[in-house]
């Protein structure tokens, strides 16, 4: 649906911006899609500047407002949208979406 394909566009958008602030100029970020199944599956891999990999946010800090806005533009998409560092001790950052085919509850009830 058109809202649907937004969500995505401005996931991609917010993710990229990200991107340019937060990763290191020295390696690629990597953005792919995956139309096979019910729906998109996206996926952005960022890799950590020295100084974003060293900083840790502090304890009980709420998600920056980008993240936030990601995430609820995915879930009223009808999907989901998860953000953080990767937890394999690699310095990167991921995205990772799932924007379903279907409409979501919001859009058939209208």
């Amino acid at each position: 649906s058109p809202a649907q394909q937004l969500a995505v566009f401005r996931i991609v958008q917010e993710a990229s911006t990200n991107a340019l602030k937060y990763a290191s100029r020295a390696e690629p970020t990597r953005l792919s899609f995956d139309w096979r199944g019910p729906g998109l599956a996206l996926s952005m891999i960022s890799p950590l500047s020295a100084s974003e990999s060293t900083d840790t946010p502090p304890s009980g800090s709420r998600a920056p407002h980008g993240l936030r806005g990601m995430r609820e533009r995915a879930r009223l998409a009808g999907g989901w949208l998860n953000a953080g560092r990767s937890e394999d001790g690699n310095e990167l950052f991921l995205v990772t979406a799932f924007i379903p085919v279907r409409p979501s509850a919001d859009e058939a009830s209208a």
